[in-house]
């Protein structure tokens, strides 16, 4: 029996994938994603918190091409891993 309450299982599909790509792409994704690096560790992309406030960031900035609620902020972290990974 799993007592760890805070483990979680996430199912992506593949167009769930395909929004991600997409949104890595879109500028203000990527403006939002250098505003904070350096600031934000991408595990704290996964929190509800953010998560909510990167959706609303995003549609502040005019953003529209999102269709997921984990589409932007899953997309800022890859951003922060791919950074990271660079240096």
């Amino acid at each position: 029996m799993n007592t760890n309450h805070n483990q979680i299982t996430i199912l992506e599909s593949g167009d769930y994938q395909r929004e991600v790509e997409m949104l890595k792409e879109d500028p203000i994704v990527r403006q939002m994603a250098l505003e904070i690096k350096g600031d934000v560790e991408p595990k704290e992309c996964d929190t509800s918190n953010f998560m909510s406030a990167a959706n609303n960031e995003y549609r502040n900035r005019g953003g529209h091409l999102n269709q997921t609620l984990g589409g932007v902020p899953r997309a800022i972290k890859s951003l922060l891993i791919e950074w990271e990974r660079e240096v």
